[in-house]
């Protein structure tokens, strides 16, 4: 009897998930939204999607490059060459897909809103305003990923969660000069 026991109550806790397990919400990396601190966007449009992440990677690529030129410390010059680097080439992958590539003029206008604020921020803050940035677009895309209607948003998406990942990492364990 005592083994009948101990074998349900084994069969049973390997059945089910962990609680923790169950409250988090699907992500295609291995953060969950406890780890960044940010629910992911569920149920966004396509169009919608497309101009925020377009809109997100035009900002990025900005500040990098502004960082990239202004930068006093080799760190902080580091760092944005390497996400520079990374978000020009997802940027180019975005912009090939269709529904993207229809919302390009109007993210370019929703990120130019941006312009005064990167003007005029001080190049080696780069890591603190990037890392807000960064939750929001492992938000954006894990959202998308998780429930996304275009096969091939949800694909950009995917490994645009993957990217934010790293960079939350990369910035989140730099040294005080960054």
């Amino acid at each position: 009897m005592k083994r009948l026991l101990i074998l349900s109550a084994m069969l049973c806790a390997a059945g089910l998930p962990a609680a923790s397990q169950t409250m988090q919400a699907p992500t295609m990396g291995d953060m969950t939204a406890i780890d960044v601190g940010i629910e992911p966007m569920m149920r966004v449009a396509s169009s919608r999607y497309a101009q925020l992440a377009l809109a997100n990677e035009i900002h990025t690529i900005e500040a990098a490059r502004r960082a990239v030129a202004n930068a006093r410390s080799t760190a902080t010059r580091s760092v944005s060459v390497t996400m520079l680097r990374e978000h020009e080439a997802s940027m180019r992958g975005l912009a090939a897909i269709p529904t993207a590539a229809g919302q390009l003029r109007s993210a370019s206008a929703s990120a130019s809103q941006y312009d005064a604020v990167v003007r005029n921020a001080p190049a080696d803050g780069f890591a603190e305003r990037q890392l807000d940035l960064r939750r929001y677009a492992w938000a954006l895309h894990s959202g998308y990923a998780a429930d996304g209607a275009d096969p091939a948003l949800r694909r950009f998406a995917r490994s645009a969660v993957l990217q934010a990942e790293r960079d939350l990492r990369l910035l989140s364990m730099r040294p005080k000069q960054y």
